[in-house]
């Protein structure tokens, strides 16, 4: 009966062998263990553990089997008092079944020493939630991997941002950090370069020596100097995680495709490296919608000139262009894309004051005889200061308009 119970929440005949044999359990009868892990599975199950998680329980303390319940709930009674909610205590006890055996004491302890790194009382509970096996690393252990990135320049900003995405550096070998940080500077990368992208992408210190040198070598290969991939690293750091860098070889094949050339495609990703961040249907996408205002090799100026058009949102940029081709200014965007950094509605308020226009009139009169169109190419994008001392209107002023 006890093995066919087993059985049917998961256990393999290798565990099931192992809860029968092992102290305190191989002490008692197999109907008494029956009763008891029947006992033991529904009361963790109300608490929404899955039969994965009292496998893995049971395997890892055994003697929770023959525990009497009422001692499980005067556990969560104590950490419940101390701000846990029932669905994080039973996840820390999934996660680390030995609290159930840890003093309230010591887990408060811990807690008192993640605060005092710097961790805000939220942010130290999410980390024993997430890492509840942090209770086994002594407070001494903790604070000298805290102080290691303290000299190496971290901020405790950055250090807690470290733990709260990756909380496994709590307990990780030093040296194996140091190793991961050397190739970083032998890269060429800066002290302050390292921090920003360690700290922004944490996961990069647990990575392979050798899959850190895979990721640089796909772009070494392609044509990037090593000054260009600290650049772009230095500016989108993310592009470093697997599931990016594995996209790389997609996206410069389809700008290639597209009649970009390689030193062209390197220099605006460099300016803009979110470029290789996008999928290839965003890609297509945004291209397409550009097309319909410029012929390809505009686009291709257009792109080289100011790459960051890519990110704008297609409804932003149709806007923009609609208004430039009706007043006639495509060959002014072609020539000098940036100008579309500039928001819409602040230059059509310029413009109305330029052409004197309402600005629903905006478009038929631009060539009537008494507008200068000079003017206008000398005001519409020029500086405040100029603007206010040609027309007298604040810059805050023009959007009220």
């Amino acid at each position: 009966m006890l093995d066919e119970y087993m059985i049917s929440l998961g256990y393999n005949d290798e565990q099931i062998s192992f809860i029968k044999n092992a102290y305190p359990t191989s002490k008692y009868s197999e109907s008494t263990l029956l009763f008891n892990l029947k006992n033991m599975s529904n009361y963790l199950k109300r608490n929404s553990l899955t039969n994965k998680d009292i496998i893995n329980i049971t395997l890892t303390i055994p003697n929770i089997i023959c525990m009497s319940i009422e001692n499980i709930r005067e556990k969560v009674i104590e950490l419940a008092n101390i701000g846990f909610n029932k669905l994080e205590i039973f996840k820390m006890i999934s996660n680390y079944p030995y609290i159930i055996d840890t003093s309230i004491e010591k887990i408060t302890n811990k807690l008192d020493c993640l605060i005092d790194l710097g961790l805000d009382i939220n942010s130290s509970k999410e980390l024993l939630i997430n890492k509840t096996e942090i209770l086994n690393i002594d407070n001494y252990n903790i604070k000298k991997r805290f102080n290691y990135f303290i000299n190496k320049g971290y901020k405790e900003k950055d250090i807690i941002n470290i733990i709260k995405n990756n909380p496994n550096i709590i307990d990780c070998n030093l040296n194996v950090f140091n190793k991961k940080l050397n190739y970083l500077k032998d890269m060429h990368y800066t002290d302050k370069d390292i921090i920003k992208i360690t700290s922004f992408l944490p996961n990069l210190l647990f990575k392979d020596i050798k899959d850190i040198s895979k990721k640089f070598d796909l772009l070494t290969d392609y044509g990037y100097s090593n000054q260009n991939i600290i650049e772009i690293t230095r500016k989108v750091p993310c592009i470093l995680e697997d599931n990016h860098i594995n996209n790389l070889n997609n996206q410069l094949e389809f700008l290639e495709n597209f009649s970009f050339t390689k030193d062209e495609i390197i220099s605006i990703t460099c300016k803009n490296p979110f470029i290789i961040l996008y999928s290839l249907d965003y890609l297509k996408w945004k291209l397409d919608n550009l097309l319909n205002y410029f012929s390809k090799d505009e686009l291709i100026k257009i792109i080289n000139d100011f790459p960051i058009i890519i990110g704008y949102s297609i409804r932003n940029i149709n806007e923009k262009i609609e208004f430039y081709n009706n007043i006639n200014f495509k060959n002014t965007i072609i020539n000098n894309p940036s100008l579309l950094k500039y928001n819409i509605d602040y230059i059509k308020a310029r413009y109305k004051i330029i052409t004197d226009n309402k600005i629903e009139d905006v478009y038929k009169d631009l060539f009537d005889d008494n507008v200068n169109i000079q003017e206008i190419d000398e005001y519409l994008f020029c500086s405040d200061k100029k603007f206010y001392k040609k027309y007298k209107i604040l810059s805050k002023e023009l959007l009220r308009l």
